[in-house]
């Protein structure tokens, strides 16, 4: 079954007029070009199938949509390469990673604290503490 039976109509007949070494004009108010013959058996026939090897082929991953906001444009202005959208997602990646690092950051840094209020790190003295705030007054 043919979906587009106009265009497979047209196709086949700009083939035809190619084929046979006619002229065809393309647009109007243009001139046509000469068309040097050429052998027709080249060009496949066009059909148009529903279903078969024709079917749809979704992207293989999942795709974002996202706002280019001027923080955005400013990053991308000056770390974007060839391609914008390497770009954000390196971008994307490298902040990733770093809020990652800030977390594990966070975790050590509070586990330290708990350690230190439960007296089981010995490397903060609570008297030298004390001491270095009073000779402040």
């Amino acid at each position: 079954m043919c979906l587009y039976p106009a265009l497979a109509r047209a196709l086949q007949g700009l083939a035809d007029d190619l084929a046979a070494g006619r002229r065809r004009c393309c647009r109007v108010g243009r001139p046509a070009a000469v068309v040097h013959a050429f052998d027709s058996s080249l060009i496949p026939a066009v059909v148009y199938q529903d279903g078969g090897t024709l079917k749809a082929v979704p992207a293989t991953s999942p795709r974002i949509q996202v706002t280019v906001d001027p923080e955005l444009d400013a990053a991308l202005s000056e770390f974007a390469g060839s391609s914008r959208s390497r770009a954000v997602r390196d971008l994307a990646l490298r902040g990733a990673e770093a809020l990652r690092e800030e977390k594990r950051s966070r975790h050590d840094a509070t586990g330290l604290l708990q350690r230190i209020a439960d007296g089981d790190d010995d490397r903060f003295d609570f008297s030298v503490s004390a001491e270095l705030h009073a000779n402040r007054r």
